[in-house]
């Protein structure tokens, strides 16, 4: 999105730009605000600094809260220290170039903030993943602690019970044995997976016990 208060500017960088870019344009920051909410996203916005009403930095600060990840650039003839310095820190550009700007140089700059803009997106998307991945893993740890304790519980107490009974062999009061000794084993990763699960989160507390 380029914005700029004269028609005839814009109507250059259309004509420079327009082949090798999606480009949309606004004349003025006011009519640029309303593009941003009507015509977005937006990946790189190009601002002129000097406009009436509102000038390049009060627009890309308030165009920050529109499209907080479009990636900014100022498009300026006032080159002065002092513009660039509050355009950088209060509009947080990124890049500040100066008119008439070489449509190469432009060019370079467009390219540039559009591998920032994809280097941000894979970054969000990788946060996105990890936060999946970590809402998924809790999502197991929690199964693993309720709901395959209850049934582990049946199947190691049922076995002591069917033992009481008189009417059993040796054969048979062995695999009772087993079932009883394969649900402890897994009872047993169970816990163990719980226990790791805690120290990740910072929430294991130590118990010792004497040991011969």
């Amino acid at each position: 999105l380029c914005v700029d208060a004269e028609g005839v500017v814009l109507a250059s960088l259309r004509r420079n730009l327009g082949r090798c870019y999606d480009l949309e344009t606004a004349v003025g920051p006011e009519a640029g605000l309303r593009r941003l909410e009507t015509a977005g996203p937006f990946a790189v916005i190009v601002s002129d600094l000097r406009m009436p009403g509102m000038d390049g930095v009060a627009f890309l600060a308030k165009a920050r809260d529109i499209a907080p990840e479009a990636v900014p650039l100022m498009l300026t003839g006032h080159g002065d220290l002092d513009a660039a310095m509050a355009a950088v820190n209060e509009g947080r550009i990124f890049r500040f170039l100066t008119k008439p700007c070489p449509p190469g140089v432009l060019s370079r700059s467009l390219d540039a903030a559009l591998a920032q803009y994809r280097l941000a997106a894979a970054d969000r998307e990788l946060l996105r993943v990890t936060l999946e991945n970590a809402r998924l893993k809790e999502d197991v740890e929690r199964i693993m602690r309720h709901d395959l304790k209850s049934p582990l519980t049946t199947i190691i107490s049922l076995p002591q019970v069917l033992r009481l009974a008189d009417n059993l062999d040796d054969d048979q009061r062995e695999m009772l044995s087993l079932i009883e000794d394969a649900g402890y084993m897994v009872l047993s990763m169970v816990n163990l997976s719980t226990a790791l699960f805690k120290m990740e989160r910072g929430q294991f507390v130590l118990d010792p016990v004497d040991v011969d």
